[in-house]
């Protein structure tokens, strides 16, 4: 179970975007997702945007 299941959304989660899927995208991205390139953290606050930290 994920914690958007477990805690009934995303608020105050966050999740690594870190692994790279044969096809070059990150894996459960959509090759059109702006985010699907680059390798991020990201963080769902509670209140406000959601904010992704971009590494190599």
């Amino acid at each position: 179970m994920d914690a958007k299941n477990l805690l009934g959304g995303k608020a105050n989660t966050y999740h690594w975007d870190d692994v790279m899927g044969p096809d070059g995208f990150l894996l459960g991205h959509s090759p059109t997702n702006p985010d699907s390139i680059m390798k991020h953290l990201q963080i769902h606050p509670e209140k406000g945007n959601v904010i992704r930290t971009f590494f190599e």
